[in-house]
């Protein structure tokens, strides 16, 4: 059972007075944000370690399943529907490793105090590092100051920058220069300006050089390729690429087409793998739930316990009206999503829905060639979470809000959690981009 411990620290008036003082950090992390979390979510250790070990469990559970069906990006691909095209860093025999998987965050709710998955992120682009790290940092000296220790989860970024020194040496890597290219599109609002990508990058320096690496933030338009097909970022070679936001929306140009050659090229080591992406796919756990249905594998009871009931919507199938037909019956049990994507794109929820958008969302999942492939997965309650607010000016405000637990895992190590809360009471999917705010989980006891 893992439930947040807030109101077992310390007593009711150092809980108010905790909860006045608005969170400075906060307002660099975003900038535009009308309410403030003035505390964060607290668990107990055995809690905090049950979600890592769910994290662990779900990517052994898809691992397993992945890498005893295909042996390369391209096969993966293949079954998916995927274009390889949308994945223009990855080359298609390139073959699926366990490296495939290093970097994790499933994003979970909890339901009667299970974590039940709602989407798993497999990738190196998954964001949340930094801000996770500096939430934790900041809500806890906060109550250290005030006599209560909370402990914060280890560090993200540091965690992130072990394992590219990793890979780095496993390669022969001559040099440890990481450079973060500046990815126009898909990246949060307050970091599309150069200006504030590059300062929130390069806060993170010294901690790249605590592990003897460099790092710089770079415009991606600005990449090239030195005479030895080495890619170059103002001149320096670069060494190895954070790759933090999805390729395929970037704008073509020279940079995006250096950066591709070096990294297919191997001229260049990418954290982390596109493979990510397709491990990413919803269409997965829908396949999964069959294996689960027929066959009972060894990793079945992780499936049946931590993810929701999942159904592929393959205008192929033979029984495509049977489901159209217990989808329209079950609508209210039911959430459609879009088997890629991201930022809570084009999900519908049936309970919030009118019967004849519904349907017709319905519908056009299954159209032969229609486009873009959905899943359905079984709709789980969330147990919500009494959050307290503040804009830094008024009282604070404390509201019963979803929440979104998201466990970082790199390689085998635990990091910390992002936590997206909404900031106002009710339905809605739950994403920074439409106004959720970011928290983080810290331990107590």
């Amino acid at each position: 059972m893992i439930v947040d411990q807030w109101e077992s620290v310390a007593d009711a008036e150092w809980r108010a007075a905790y909860c006045r003082k608005p969170v400075d950090v906060y307002r660099h992390l975003m900038p535009d944000a009308a309410a403030v979390p003035a505390r964060p979510v607290v668990f107990t250790e055995q809690g905090r370690q049950e979600l890592t070990r769910v994290a662990l469990d779900i990517r052994e559970a898809v691992r397993t399943f992945v890498m005893d069906r295909w042996t390369t990006a391209g096969q993966l691909a293949a079954a998916l529907g995927t274009d390889v095209g949308d994945l223009p860093l990855t080359d298609p025999d390139e073959p699926i490793t366990a490296a495939a998987f290093e970097v994790l965050r499933p994003d979970v709710i909890l339901e009667r105090g299970t974590a039940r998955l709602l989407e798993l992120n497999v990738d190196g682009s998954v964001g949340g590092t930094r801000q996770v790290d500096q939430l934790g940092a900041e809500f806890s000296a906060a109550a250290a100051r005030s006599g209560v220790v909370l402990r914060e989860d280890p560090g993200n970024v540091p965690a992130r920058f072990a394992l590219i020194g990793d890979g780095l040496k496993a390669s022969g890597a001559a040099g440890r220069h990481i450079v973060f290219p500046h990815f126009p599109e898909g990246i949060v609002p307050h970091m599309r300006p150069w200006e504030g990508f590059a300062s929130w990058t390069e806060a993170m320096s010294p901690q790249a050089e605590e592990l003897g690496l460099s790092c710089a933030p770079f415009p991606l338009s600005g990449l090239t390729l030195g005479d030895t097909g080495r890619l170059l970022a103002g001149g320096r070679e670069v060494d190895a690429v954070v790759r933090l936001f999805t390729t395929a929306d970037q704008p073509a140009g020279p940079g995006l087409e250096a950066l591709k050659t070096a990294v297919l090229g191997r001229r260049v080591l990418l954290h982390t793998s596109e493979i990510g992406e397709l491990v990413s796919n919803k269409r997965l756990l829908a396949w999964m739930w069959d294996a689960v249905r027929k066959d009972d594998p060894s990793w079945g009871e992780v499936v049946r316990r931590h993810v929701p009931e999942s159904v592929d919507l393959d205008p192929a199938a033979g029984d495509a009206a049977a489901l159209l037909a217990r989808a329209c019956g079950e609508q209210d049990s039911w959430v459609l999503k879009p088997a890629g994507g991201y930022g809570g794109q084009g999900v519908v929820v049936g309970a919030d829905t009118d019967p004849g958008t519904w349907r017709r969302a319905l519908d056009a999942c299954l159209v032969p060639d229609g486009g873009q492939s959905a899943v359905l997965q079984r709709r789980v309650t969330d147990d919500g979470l009494t959050m307290t607010f503040t804009d830094g000016s008024s009282r604070p405000v404390t509201l019963r809000v979803p929440v979104v637990y998201g466990p970082f895992v790199f390689g085998q190590n635990a990091g910390g959690v992002l936590v997206r809360h909404g900031s106002e009471p009710g339905p809605g999917v739950v994403n920074i981009q439409r106004g959720a705010c970011w928290n983080t989980v810290l331990t107590v006891g």
